[in-house]
């Protein structure tokens, strides 16, 4: 800055100038910064211009993701260096929705594949096992249309045993926790309608399951589709025994 005069003074002009011509000078930068804000396009005003508003990137992400892809480090192993989750379908189909089912007083059981009618609706696609050392991932080869249920570590963290469930039935799997290889044990069927829950031994080398008897008898038939919508409407008094979303509409319930 020279003796008095600013360094953006022109040299040669006047030292003086009039009060109008120096405000002009001053008002220069202000002009050209409102010049550049109105070349900005400017986002539609959503109270007087209708039109589409995007969210920002990070939303519209967490919006278009599916939800079954989303996992959180759960079901660890027992040496803490691996865990597993499993991939939903979604929405259950609508074939599955209207299969048959047996309504026994809260107890909802798919009478054609001997297992919970909630397995049959709430389908799983995939298993995938997570590794903590490097975050890689292994995709269990799972057989076609077999869902897997009940999903249990060995204690040796080696090897996962879960239920398969599909149309034809519920069978015993064996999963390898490096490769993703399964095999089937054995072609008896399990009963899960009632214990669903798979236990090791100690040493990884066998597993307790509940089988599906021999001399089951045939499970009863139903009276097949309802021939009108069902229609309950609730009562307003207040009852002293508690109400339940099933009941024994019919002996085909009992």
């Amino acid at each position: 800055m020279r003796r008095g005069i600013p360094d953006w003074y022109p040299a040669g002009m006047p030292r003086r100038l009039p009060s109008a011509a120096l405000l002009a000078l001053l008002a220069l930068p202000a002009f050209a910064q409102e010049e550049k804000k109105a070349e900005a396009p400017q986002p539609p005003d959503p109270l007087t211009q209708e039109a589409y508003i995007l969210p920002p990137p990070v939303i519209d992400r967490a919006v278009r993701t599916d939800w079954a892809e989303q996992a959180t480090v759960s079901n660890m192993s027992p040496d803490r260096t691996l865990w597993f989750d499993v991939v939903g379908e979604g929405l259950a189909r609508l074939a599955d929705v209207r299969r048959p089912f047996l309504n026994l007083a809260g107890l909802q059981v798919d009478p054609s594949s001997d297992q919970p009618r909630g397995w049959t609706l709430r389908r799983n696609r995939a298993l995938r096992i997570h590794r903590m050392s490097d975050l890689g991932v292994v995709e269990v080869k799972l057989p076609a249309g077999v869902s897997p249920q009940s999903v249990t570590w060995s204690p040796d963290s080696k090897r996962l045993a879960f239920i398969g469930a599909s149309d034809s039935g519920s069978h015993l799997y064996v999963a390898d926790a490096v490769g993703g290889q399964v095999r089937r044990v054995g072609d008896r069927r399990l009963m899960g309608t009632l214990s669903d829950s798979l236990s090791w031994s100690s040493d990884s080398r066998r597993i307790a399951a509940v089988f599906m008897p021999e001399d089951r008898p045939k499970s009863p038939e139903g009276a097949g589709l309802a021939p009108s919508p069902w229609v309950r409407v609730a009562d307003p008094a207040q009852k002293a025994i508690r109400s339940f979303p099933d009941r024994l509409e019919d002996p085909s319930d009992a």
